[in-house]
């Protein structure tokens, strides 16, 4: 495989590489997918829904044949795929994970029998079982043999098991999640984790992150978890319409790298766009012109037009939901109080505000109370109190609780807006990709991310000014996860959201509120909250060091502003020139119109003198014409 050598001349080596990987089903799933990983590095696969994402690494693994392209992993490579594993249920899991180590227990085993066997043996043979124990100790320690009762304990800690476990007793994410401990234990080259954090709790996610940004091998994972993929990768694939792109950093990079991207390239293609036709006019003036020198111009041009490398338009992306807040009304500025309340045992003299415009997040480990704490704030008791004109909309986690599965989707909105007339209902639910005969799907046949938009199109229409939102973003995959961040963001009226998703919590929320027996605010989002929580920052270092960036940020603004200004300068000198050349076209293009109205004049057809005069004078503005025409394209390259 491929050895690399990064700016500090140290040699990367390429485990796996996919090249030009083609993949059909009934529609080109894959058009065009290529891929690189260097030993230890960790990559995210990004892509929505059914773009190939699962099928690439099938394809990788030898699972699904790939139609063309090529596969290459580096001599000796282990992989390793997160896959259900068959488990004997009779067996713990501590049992059961410790088979992860079966070839190190063989070797350690080895070592047993052969330091019992020098301890009988004579010295004759002493000598060369000394040798072969040697040998045996240093693989042991180079698999780092000593280690793996350790690594095995820590596994199970992290993943929130117990070693005496039975594996009969498991659920079944908790047996996705026990076939991913065993594969983190194996001992392989790469692993490929599709949706590694499914079926985990925040605390073991948190582990997870930690043991994959220290694991030596290569790590490939397919996510929807955004703040999982930027604390671990270091690069991004994206598959889009069967195409992979790389972008060399996290998540944040690659979110914003794309988006400047796709504005180049469409910028590109709208000015070249708009090129080309100025010279596909120009070339039809000039052959209209039907003289020698002026259709000779022409055939030069569109010669020159024929050797344009032509920029493509920018791929679209597939449809996705539009998703926008409004508020029928204004609130006022106390929206929520929670005085005192208490619901043993979960939580117990609960105080906290809401106001108009704040967006807040409740978080909390699983099983705390935070769902419970909504129901019980809709209940509107005696420590309850909303500010006058708050209408609330309230986001069910549990979908089959919040529509009616015995209906489709149209009856759904129908049902709770009758007002709307059935135009106004199939333009709203397009917005959703609800489309045709979409609408009409029964609610229980649709998927969970279906589900999700359908409750969302409700809390559009209701226009209600308080949002309370338990796990919005549960079934969503990112792209429509980053339509309601938006929408949130730009919405008129205060929100009050439960969320698991740091990456969400860390975009929309303007304040933390954690409930855990009792209630601790943090007035940020998710990273200042683990800031403040963890206390690992010092404040004055804090300070100082954004007093310091706010400098060096106004030197760079006043260079640059200075570098603008030149620049500006130019180009209003060559637009100011650009504009006059074009005043002068279209004052000779007019010139010649006029001279070719009189040449059609009866009179001056019979005036040869005359006659004479205006054919020399509309020679004379076809040439200038034609000298406009060329010094208009000098300036313009």
């Amino acid at each position: 495989m491929a050895r690399i050598l990064n700016d500090n001349v140290e040699e990367i080596i390429v485990i796996l590489s996919c090249i030009n990987i083609k993949k059909s089903f009934v529609n080109e799933l894959i058009k065009n997918a290529s891929l690189t990983v260097a030993d230890g590095e960790k990559v995210g696969l990004l892509g929505i829904n059914g773009s190939g994402k699962s099928t690439l690494f099938k394809i990788i693994i030898g699972e699904t044949p790939k139609d063309s392209g090529d596969v290459l992993f580096k001599s000796n490579t282990k992989v390793g795929y997160l896959s259900q594993h068959m488990f004997d249920d009779g067996k713990t899991i501590y049992e059961e994970l410790l088979s992860a180590f079966e070839d190190l227990i063989k070797l350690e085993n080895k070592i047993k029998e052969l330091t019992e066997r020098i301890a009988k043996e004579n010295t004759d043979t002493e000598h060369k079982n000394f040798e072969i124990l040697e040998n045996l100790l240093k693989e042991f320690e180079i698999n780092e043999g000593y280690l793996y009762e350790s690594r095995l304990r820590g596994v199970i800690n992290g993943l929130g098991f117990k070693e005496d476990m039975l594996i009969k007793n498991l659920s079944g994410g908790q047996k996705t999640t026990l076939s991913m401990a065993k594969l983190l234990l194996s001992n392989n080259n790469i692993l490929l984790l599709d949706e590694p954090t499914n079926h985990l709790d925040l605390k073991s996610v948190l582990w997870l992150e930690e043991f994959l940004k220290d694991y030596k091998g290569a790590v490939v994972l397919i996510s929807h978890d955004r703040y999982f993929i930027n604390k671990i990768c270091t690069k991004i694939v994206e598959i889009e319409n069967g195409i992979t792109t790389t972008y060399n950093g996290n998540y944040d990079f690659f979110v914003e790298k794309k988006a400047i991207n796709f504005e180049i390239l469409q910028k590109h293609y709208e000015n070249q766009q708009k090129e080309i036709k100025k010279v596909e006019d120009s070339i039809a003036l000039l052959k209209s012109f039907n003289r020698e020198k002026s259709v000779k111009r022409a055939r030069s041009k569109e010669k020159s037009l024929e050797k344009i490398d032509r920029i493509n338009a920018p791929l679209s992306a597939p449809q996705n939901l539009r998703l926008f807040l409004t508020t029928d009304r204004i609130s006022g500025n106390e929206v929520l109080k929670v005085r005192d309340l208490s619901l043993e045992p979960l939580f117990k003299n609960l105080n906290f505000d809401i106001r108009k415009g704040e967006r807040v997040a409740l978080v909390g480990p699983v099983g705390i109370g935070k769902t419970t704490l909504f129901k019980t704030i809709l209940q509107n008791t005696d420590n309850i109190i909303f500010g006058s004109k708050v209408d609330i909309a309230f986001y069910e986690q549990h979908q089959e609780d919040a529509l009616n599965i015995n209906n489709n989707i149209f009856e759904e909105i129908q049902n709770t807006y009758p007002y709307l007339k059935n135009g106004e209902i199939r333009s709203t639910l397009a917005l959703f990709t609800f489309t045709g005969d979409d609408i009409f799907k029964k609610i229980s046949s649709l998927s969970g991310g279906e589900r999700a938009k359908v409750l969302l199109c409700k809390i559009m229409l209701s226009g209600s000014n308080f949002l309370m939102l338990d796990e919005p973003t549960n079934h969503l995959d990112i792209t429509s996860k980053e339509v309601l961040e938006e929408a949130l963001n730009n919405f008129n009226g205060t929100c009050f959201f439960i969320s698991h998703d740091r990456y969400f919590i860390n975009r929309v929320a303007t304040r933390v509120i954690e409930l855990n027996r009792n209630i601790t605010e943090y007035l940020g989002n998710y990273d200042y909250y683990i800031e403040k929580k963890s206390q690992k920052n010092n404040q004055n270092e804090e300070i100082s060091h954004n007093i310091n960036n706010k400098l060096d940020e106004k030197k760079i603004n006043a260079e640059n502003r200075a570098v603008q200004k030149l620049q500006d300068a130019e180009k209003r000198k060559i637009q100011n020139k650009i504009k006059s050349i074009e005043k002068n076209i279209v004052e000779n293009e007019e010139k010649i119109k006029e001279l070719d109205i009189k040449l059609q004049d009866a009179e001056i057809q019979t005036d040869h003198v005359t006659l004479s005069q205006i054919f020399k004078e509309k020679e004379e503005t076809e040439n200038l014409l034609l000298e406009l025409y060329v010094q208009l394209e000098d300036i313009q390259k």
